[in-house]
C-alpha cells in the first residue's frame, strides 16, 4: 500500500487525486502538503516510506522519508502539521579542503530565515542561545521566550550548510508552545530579597 501510494503521488503530481483514492491514507497526503510548505523535496525522491503514530491525548507524529540513490529527505510532523524535524543526507559528502564559501553572518541569516517559515510572527520571539560552526555545518540553537522569561520545554536547532547555505536540519517543538497563556511574572520578590530569604547563594533565572 506505501509503494502504491508513493507511485501513485509520483505519477499525478496532485496531491487532490491521492485524497479521493485514498481516503485511508488522506492523514499522510495532508502530511505531505504540510510538509511541502517548508522543504523542497528533490524531484528524483519519489521512493517515499512513512510512519503515522497515535500517542496520549490526541498526539498524532507523522515521519515521512522521501528517497533515491543520491540520498534522503526526512521530515516529522505534528498533527496540526507543524514542522517538528527535518534531515537532508546526501552520499556525495566529500567537501575540499577550502574555506566555506559563505561566513557564519550569512548562515545564520538563512536559520532566522527558516525559522520565520516554521513559526510565522511568533518566531520573534526565539532568542539565539548558542552557535556553532565547522567546515562541514553551521549550527543555531534557539530558545523561546515569553515575557523575557525562558520557556525551557520550547527550542529549535537549526544547521545550514555553508557551502551551499540551505538548511540541512531542523529539530523544533510545535506550536502548542506558542498559543498557551504564560502568567506574567508580576508579583515576584527581587534577586536581593530572595537571596535575604535564603541567606547566601544564586538562585536560578525564572523559566517556565
Amino acid at each position: 500500500m506505501k509503494r502504491l501510494f508513493a507511485l501513485f503521488v509520483a505519477a499525478t503530481l496532485t496531491l487532490s487525486a491521492a485524497f479521493n483514492a485514498y481516503g485511508d491514507d488522506k492523514g499522510l497526503a495532508d502530511a505531505i502538503t504540510a510538509a511541502k510548505q517548508y522543504i523542497t523535496v528533490p524531484a528524483d525522491r519519489t521512493d517515499i516510506d512513512y510512519n503515522i503514530a497515535n500517542g496520549e491525548n490526541g498526539a498524532v507524529i507523522t515521519e515521512i522519508t522521501w528517497s533515491d540513490d543520491s540520498g534522503s529527505t526526512n521530515v516529522t510532523l505534528d498533527k496540526d502539521g507543524c514542522l517538528l524535524s527535518y534531515y537532508e543526507y546526501k552520499n556525495d559528502s566529500e567537501r575540499s579542503n577550502r574555506l566555506s564559501k559563505y561566513t557564519g553572518e550569512y548562515t545564520k541569516s538563512k536559520a532566522e530565515e527558516f525559522l520565520k517559515v516554521v513559526y510565522g510572527s511568533s518566531a520573534s520571539d526565539f532568542r539565539l542561545e548558542k552557535s556553532s560552526l565547522s567546515r562541514s555545518s553551521h549550527t543555531y540553537q534557539y530558545n523561546l521566550y515569553k515575557n523575557n522569561i525562558r520557556v525551557i520545554t520550547a527550542n529549535a536547532k537549526i544547521s545550514v550548510d555553508p557551502d551551499t547555505g540551505k538548511i540541512t536540519s531542523f529539530y523544533g517543538t510545535g506550536k502548542e508552545f506558542l498559543s498557551l497563556k504564560y502568567p506574567t511574572p508580576n508579583g515576584i520578590i527581587d534577586i536581593k530579597q530572595a537571596m535575604t530569604a535564603f541567606n547566601d547563594g544564586e538562585l536560578p533565572k525564572p523559566v517556565y
